[in-house]
């Protein structure tokens, strides 16, 4: 297990072991994970985000989570050894004030694997899942050269709105209870997760944008060449 980079909202980057992290965490609520392209794997990691005008109900939320989850199943469907029960949960729901709005917010980890983690925002584009709205996956997290992360019982915390200082107080906290706090940081390996080979991701990602083919269209057809039927 290799120490984690943190840092705060001015990006004062540190290098922490895992006890740092959790005396930082008692110290601050807006403490972030920095990833950089130097140190890329991580879990695979997902968020996602709807905007409403009224708190939505329990049901409706419920209902949101279950899209999210189907995103995922969709990125990793293809991948060995993934079942629905390695992705752990989290939520960050309230008042946005960036847009005067009720923000219904899902993350999601996934156990066992690692990743490259700007590599997540291609394979979430030949997957189809991207974008905005309910169970759409999130692409703008996975930046580069490099991300910040909220850890788990933090905050955003201050921004600035044209020029007007408001506070985004929504926390992050875990779906299932009773987990080790480190599970849900995303640099935090064991050292016998199961690398995404992204090789052939990143050949039909150039294949889709040089001759501009829908997405979907690749997918279908390799289910049909599996299922022993091609049909163009």
């Amino acid at each position: 297990m290799r120490d984690v980079q943190v840092a705060d909202k001015s990006k004062n980057i540190k290098e922490w072991s895992l006890a740092e992290v959790e005396a930082g965490l008692r110290g601050t609520k807006t403490l972030c994970e920095y990833l950089s392209c130097d140190r890329p794997w991580t879990k695979p990691y997902f968020d996602t985000e709807s905007y409403h005008d009224a708190q939505p109900t329990e049901e409706a939320t419920q209902a949101i989570l279950e899209r999210s989850l189907a995103s995922v199943d969709k990125v990793k469907e293809d991948q060995d050894g993934y079942a629905r029960c390695d992705v752990r949960e989290g939520g960050r729901h309230g008042m946005d004030p960036k847009h005067g709005k009720f923000k219904v917010s899902f993350k999601m980890w996934v156990m066992g694997f690692k990743v490259e983690y700007p590599e997540l925002a291609r394979l979430i584009e030949l997957k189809g899942v991207g974008g905005d709205g309910e169970g759409q996956l999130d692409l703008s997290v996975y930046k580069r050269p490099e991300q910040l992360v909220n850890c788990m019982g933090c905050c955003k915390g201050s921004l600035t709105l044209k020029g007007v200082k408001k506070l985004d107080e929504r926390v992050l906290v875990a779906l299932q209870p009773g987990l080790p706090w480190s599970t849900y940081l995303v640099q935090h390996l064991w050292g016998d997760e199961r690398a995404i080979e992204m090789e052939e991701w990143r050949a039909q990602f150039h294949r889709a944008r040089r001759h501009k083919l829908d997405y979907t269209h690749i997918f279908e057809q390799e289910a049909r060449q599996v299922s022993g039927v091609s049909r163009l």
